[in-house]
């Protein structure tokens, strides 16, 4: 029998049977255009050398890739201090070397996605390599760091001063900022505690994705106002149920703003008190949420066991506690040296404190420290199973 918890009030228009009837669905890998048929939209990032002017353009040279466009769409393409952000259509699936008006000196690198590619100076200005790129790839705007656990990736956003857009332009919400800073990491502690990473990369269900806001607007993407996410991404991305909890002024949460991607449903707002259940692929509830008059949050797990993230006398931008069923409370801190590139999570229990770092390129975001487990050498001893009882030494059978 499947363990279920008793249903709150779920997301209009999407039950556990529409659930199960989007698995075949979800299922289908998204169609892929041809890499001969067109051109798909990229984006790149000329990261700035100190000596540069605050605002300077890139060009693309249009003879060095006749069919490439360059879209001025502030959505993708930006300016400041920090970088400029180039928006390009390119030929899907070929290898090209577009080649770009810029002052000599002004830039030292280009990334695509968080990833660098090839730069060298030519006459008039930059040449970059392109491998072939399939589909869009519009994330060089991001300043956020993504750390991989078991069955959750944790993305990291860096909020710096200098690279800043839509409505953070002029204002940076730090509090809040802080806030969701520990939240994310309070959510993984919780996600970690029950397990729930564990049975969703078990049970093949997709992926946890634990996020705060993004300040530079990235691709269009208005991340305002300062909210933080925690939700189940299905495979392919069909039928994911989108959490959006909105932070207040002290960084505490206000109210759940869910959206569903890949359905023609509807989302819904959840209020304190209300519960809201995520469901997986194969219609079985994975996890609840349930913001409190208070402001923290409660996680629970299918069979009972919850996680109570955030204590009444915490100050969300300094620590959050995180008490799971089971065990004794934790302490979350965490501190972001954006020159360092270095996230410092400091996690207090009973026993001591843990002291982690995830070390990260500080001009790019892309994590450097190692977050996957070794493996095993082919002669490694494992942990012995205990199996069922029997006798390997069985007494003879006497013989008449």
């Amino acid at each position: 029998m499947r363990t279920r918890f008793p249903l709150g009030p779920g997301l209009a228009g999407l039950s556990f049977a529409a659930a199960c009837a989007l698995q075949a669905a979800a299922a289908a890998p998204a169609q892929q255009r041809p890499a001969d048929s067109g051109l798909v939209r990229i984006t790149v990032d000329f990261l700035r050398t100190r000596d540069t002017p605050a605002r300077e353009p890139v060009r693309l040279i249009q003879a060095s890739c006749p069919v490439c466009r360059q879209v001025d769409d502030p959505r993708d393409a930006r300016e400041n201090v920090r970088q400029t952000v180039v928006a390009l259509d390119v030929p899907a699936g070929r290898v090209i070397e577009p080649e770009f008006s810029a002052s000599v000196g002004a830039f030292d690198r280009a990334i695509l996605q968080t990833q660098d590619v090839p730069l060298r100076a030519v006459p008039g200005g930059l040449r970059i390599a392109l491998p072939p790129v399939e589909r869009e790839t519009s994330e060089a705007g991001e300043f956020a760091t993504n750390i991989v656990g078991t069955g959750f990736v944790l993305r990291f956003e860096h909020a710096d001063p200098e690279r800043r857009s839509g409505a953070y332009a002029t204002t940076l919400p730090v509090r809040q900022r802080l806030a969701a800073d520990r939240l994310e990491f309070a959510f993984r502690e919780a996600v970690m505690a029950l397990g729930l990473g564990a049975r969703v990369a078990r049970d093949g269900l997709g992926v946890i994705e634990i996020m705060g806001f993004d300040t530079n607007d990235p691709h269009g993407h208005t991340d305002a106002p300062p909210h933080v996410h925690m939700h189940l991404r299905w495979p392919y991305n069909t039928g994911t149920q989108i959490g959006h909890f909105y932070l207040g002024p002290d960084g505490r949460l206000l109210r759940d703003a869910v959206g569903i991607a890949g359905l023609n449903a509807p989302g819904r707002v959840f209020q304190p008190g209300m519960p809201f259940d995520t469901i997986g692929p194969n219609g079985d509830p994975v996890f609840r949420q349930r913001i409190e008059t208070d402001g923290t949050l409660t996680l629970s797990a299918p069979d009972g066991r919850a996680c109570r993230i955030g204590a009444p006398s915490d100050d969300f931008t300094v620590m959050i506690h995180v008490a799971c069923d089971g065990r004794g409370p934790v302490g979350i801190g965490v501190t972001d040296d954006r020159d360092a590139g270095d996230i410092a999570v400091r996690t207090e229990t009973a026993a001591g404190a843990i002291l982690e770092h995830f070390r990260y390129d500080p001009r790019t975001g892309l994590l450097l420290s190692q977050t996957t487990p070794p493996v095993d050498e082919p002669s490694a001893i494992v942990p012995t199973v205990q199996g069922v009882t029997f006798d390997p030494f069985p007494a003879p059978r006497s013989s008449k």
